[in-house]
């Protein structure tokens, strides 16, 4: 049996390509490094995380604290720094195509989209892609009103619109957005709500023309939202 190390700290080992390779990041000397395999591929770092990757485990993404910002990296190499802060690293379903969030000094955030910025925004809720497929989405705010944006088609504005989700068709899409003080959920011609609060956890379930949400109001309650 082979081992790797020593180190002085290991976390979030993962497989990757197919389950032929994994990798890892370990501390050696109070630095951070990324490994796949036997190799290390970055570092050192004063600190790793937002480690995510892709639906079919073929691709992945980190970010790697630097003295003078933070780092976003793939399995492939750099990707964009330095940045303030890095948000939301997410990958389309098969690996293709890859976006984030970054924060820059002028307190706006910026959408990294396959090589583009899309920017700036006061504030970027979520990011994704629709289901098995290369349309992008997100929910942001630009100045004080906010939009869900689906490929080309600019839904809004809204006092704030938040979380969304598709159905796993990618037919269907749920978005919970704000109307005054109250929070709504909407799909298609269905309207859910009013809830005092947020809406959160937004999915439709594998297969399901139905989606489920957690809701607060004067209490918390779990719904479903039919078609």
């Amino acid at each position: 049996d082979e081992k790797l190390g020593p180190y002085d700290d290991i976390h979030t080992l993962f497989f990757i390509k197919n389950a032929s390779t994994f990798a890892y990041k370990a501390k050696i000397e109070d630095k951070w490094y990324m490994f796949i395999g036997k190799k290390k591929v970055s570092g050192p770092f004063l600190r790793i995380d937002f480690i995510t990757t892709s639906k079919n485990y073929n691709r992945f993404s980190y970010t790697g604290w630097g003295i003078d910002g933070r780092y976003i990296y793939t399995e492939e190499g750099l990707v964009g720094g330095p940045y303030w802060a890095t948000y939301k690293p997410v990958f389309s379903a098969d690996g293709s195509s890859f976006a984030y969030v970054v924060a820059i000094k002028d307190d706006l955030e910026y959408i990294m989209h396959d090589g583009e910025t899309i920017a700036p925004f006061k504030h970027v809720s979520k990011i994704d892609f629709v289901t098995d497929d290369q349309i992008f989405a997100y929910s942001a705010t630009i100045r004080n009103e906010s939009y869900i944006v689906v490929g080309k088609e600019k839904i809004g504005p809204f006092d704030n619109a938040s979380d969304f989700a598709f159905s796993s068709d990618g037919k269907r899409l749920a978005y919970s957005a704000n109307k005054g003080y109250k929070t709504y959920i909407f799909c298609d011609k269905l309207k859910v709500g009013p809830f005092d609060y947020w809406v959160k956890d937004l999915v439709f379930p594998y297969n399901s023309a139905d989606f489920i949400y957690i809701g607060a109001g004067s209490k918390y309650q779990i719904g479903k939202g039919k078609e």
